[in-house]
């Protein structure tokens, strides 16, 4: 399995095209997680109503990437990155 970490903050502009282009890939199983940083243009309810197939994790104050990387490293998977579509 391969772990897709999106980390976004304020991408209502580009969040929806960059989640088409990563669930139309034609490796499989993929798993996506996005982090949004406190977003307040609109992303938060752009991800809300993508339903199922994405887990979607949502801090109040915008903490970077960094840490969410790091805490999928400790995993021991295969990890691709997408910092601020």
């Amino acid at each position: 399995m391969v772990s897709i970490l999106i980390t976004t903050f304020n991408s209502a502009q580009f969040i929806e095209r960059c989640l088409d282009s990563v669930q139309h890939q034609s490796y499989q199983p993929l798993e996506l997680i996005i982090v949004d940083n406190g977003s307040t243009d609109g992303t938060r309810e752009l991800l809300a109503k993508r339903g199922t197939g994405i887990k979607v994790v949502y801090n109040d104050s915008n903490i970077g990437s960094r840490q969410p990387r790091t805490r999928l490293h400790d995993r021991q998977r295969q990890l691709a990155f997408i910092a601020q579509p």
